[in-house]
Parts: C-alpha cells; structure tokens; sequence
C-alpha cells in the first residue's frame, strides 16, 4: 500500500485513507460557515474520478506538500472519510472529495485575511500532486476541468449545478452566470471568484455611479448633499482604518508584535519614538496581557510600520508625503489612510463638508487603497454606505 502511495507511514502512527469511515458532520459543517473570512471553493471537476486517486492526493499532503503542511487538530486530527483537513502558515486547508470532484477551499480561523500568497501556493502544491499522480494513468483521469462555485461556496458538498469553468469567467470582469439564466438568473464576479486563486486578479467595486442613491439625491439640497458626502467619506475613513489592521496583522503577527514592543520599550515611552501616555498603555497595558492591533488607531499603527517594520521599502514619495493617483504600492495606501483619516479629523463643525469633484476623486482614491490593503475582504463594507454626491 505505501509503494501505490494510499498509506502514510508514520512513526507512532500510520494512516490509510481507504479505511476512514469517520462522516464531517453538521458541527463541523456548522463552524466552517461561520468563518467569515475565506476564499472561493476552487473545484476540479473529473470526467472520471476513483476515490482512491484523492486517497492518494491526502496521503501526499501529509507525507510531502512541502514538508509544511500538517493535520488539523481538535480533539482528535480532522481527517474524515470525504473530507480532509490541514493547517497551513495560520490557514486552515480543507480538501474534499465528492462524485466527480475534488474541491478546496482555504479559511482564515481568526477572521483576519486570508492571504493570497498562501492561497496562490496551496493551489500550485495541490495542482502539482495532481500531475504527480495523473503520469501513466488512467488516459480518462488526466481530464479534468478548473472551476468554482458559483453561489454556494461549500466546500463539504459538491453543488453540480453551481459549477463554472474558470475559463468562463477569467478575464470577463462581470458576466451572467451561464449556469442561472432565468429564475435563478445572478452575476458573476471575476475579482470575487478568482481574487486569491488568480495572481493578476485584483479586488475591485462596482463603478461609482451603480452605488448612487439618486432619488436620494433628488431630495437633498446642495447644501445637504455636501454634508452627506463628508458623513460617507467619514465613515470611508474608518474602513480605512480596519484595512491598516489587516495589512499590520500581516507585517506584526501578535507573536513578533509582542517582541517588537518589548524590545523598543524605552524608545517608544521615552525616547525617539516615543508614543503618549495613552498609546502606551494600548501597547504595554497595565495588567501585563498582550497587546492587540483591535485596539490600537491609525496613528500608532502608523508610527509602528513607519518605525519598525522590518525590510519595509517607504512610499514612493517617501513617508509623511500624499502619493499620487497611480502610485499604488502597499506604503502608498498606508500613507493615503493616514492623511485621509487627518483630513476627515481636522475638520471643524462649519467645514464638514465635500464639494461633488472632491468627494468623488477622494472616494475612489481610498476605497481603490483599502480594497488593495484588505485584499477585497472590505469590499462589502465599503458598497454597504449610502454614497451620495
């Protein structure tokens, strides 16, 4: 069994997939969609598929998917008789077999991003297993079509009637659904389906004008619509905010936070850095627990990635400086989240509000930086605000 690759041999333990008769059930179900933050399911649809080709594939990620992929724990290791699943750099990695599909999709359990890169070597490690086992096969199994759910995004069941080629869809921006036409009749997304499973894919919104309330709009005065359009790019601004965490968290995991902070302690209470009173009781609280990135505002993580993270390039036109539209480097959006959310904060009670030209300019400009920061994630936040101009 282990030379036709359907066990794995451990050294306390060994593991045969064929004899698994273990189900994924309605709590695992349940705690999976819960997750918010997750990719698409990616589905690898076979004209004929033996189970014991996937027998062959879970084998394969324990004993190699470079060395870095391990089971998943929880009161036992997550592997079931259809479903398997592994921890991978902070993700979790389920892959799942079904009639004629093998499927994956990749969470992020503490709701932060998922981030692309993990997502974009997962799919190369398992596409790259396939070949692996595909070579002097069966000539019927090396035929095997890329696609993705359409709606459901279950990884655990296999939707037939929800799956789309990815030819269909890549590089079509926004098109019908092929598969819904009528009753059930939908869209489908480019950059929602293939953000993480495509490297030249970037998130992106819906064109200004499609999210415009215009009756809204009819029943404003010019006056009140500026005001309007200040309150929304305020409320941008906080979004902003929470797209900094997420590209902070990715620079500072929580461990090499708390060893950053601690070994700059002088400096940042009193020295070169130093932060006021209130900053450093969020980044050494008092009653000695960790520091989290929840709690802290644009300003301290700000200063931060400014002053302490490691191999960070700065801004195109340097830091403390506004880029310019085309400049959209990871520094560059950091850089318009700070001066956007200043704007907003420095304004006073008789200034809070936006002419049309600016509102719209500076509404793309940051709502184009946090979905680069967030990789997407935000992009429902961003669409559920009442934009008016």
């Amino acid at each position: 069994m282990q030379r036709l690759g359907l066990i794995a041999v451990g050294n306390y333990a060994h593991y045969i997939p064929c004899l698994n008769k273990r189900a994924f059930g309605i709590t695992e179900e349940r705690y999976f969609l819960s997750l918010q933050s997750k990719t698409s399911v990616l589905v690898y649809r076979f004209q004929f598929l033996p189970w014991f080709f996937y027998f062959r594939l879970i084998v394969s990620c324990l004993t190699k998917a470079n060395g870095e992929w391990t089971v998943l724990e929880d009161n036992g290791l997550c592997l079931y008789k259809n479903v398997a699943c592994f921890a991978y750099k902070e993700h979790i990695v389920a892959l799942a077999v079904n009639n004629s599909s093998i499927q994956l999709q990749i969470f992020q359990p503490t709701n932060v991003l998922v981030l692309k890169e993990v997502a974009l070597n997962v799919r190369d490690t398992v596409e790259g297993l396939f070949q692996e086992h595909l070579e002097n096969f069966h000539k019927k199994i090396d035929m095997y079509i890329v696609g993705y759910q359409c709606r459901n995004q279950e990884v655990f069941h296999e939707h037939d009637d929800c799956f789309v080629e990815e030819k269909a869809i890549y590089k079509k921006g926004k098109i019908r659904c092929p598969r819904h036409g009528m009753v059930n009749h939908h869209v489908l997304s480019e950059s929602d389906l293939l953000v993480y499973w495509k490297r030249d894919v970037i998130a992106e919104i819906s064109d200004f004008n499609d999210l415009m309330d215009q009756d809204e709009c009819t029943r404003l005065s010019e006056p009140e619509l500026k005001k309007m359009n200040f309150k929304s790019f305020e409320k941008l601004t906080k979004i902003g905010r929470d797209a900094l965490q997420l590209y902070f968290d990715r620079i500072f995991p929580p461990v090499d936070l708390v060893t950053t902070l601690n070994s700059n302690k002088d400096n940042l209470q009193r020295g070169q850095y130093k932060m006021n009173q209130d900053q450093c009781t969020l980044l050494f609280p008092a009653d000695n627990s960790i520091p989290t990135s929840s709690t802290f505002d644009v300003t301290i993580m700000y200063k931060l990635l400014r002053n302490f993270g490691q191999n960070l390039l700065p801004p195109t036109n340097g830091w403390g400086k506004k880029p310019e539209i085309g400049q959209k480097l990871p520094k560059d959006d950091v850089e318009r989240i700070r001066i956007y959310r200043n704007e907003v904060e420095h304004k006073t009670q008789t200034t809070n509000v936006m002419e049309k030209d600016d509102f719209d300019l500076k509404w793309r400009d940051l709502s184009q930086a946090i979905l680069r920061l967030s990789n997407g994630s935000l992009k429902q936040d961003i669409m559920s605000l009442r934009r008016l101009r």
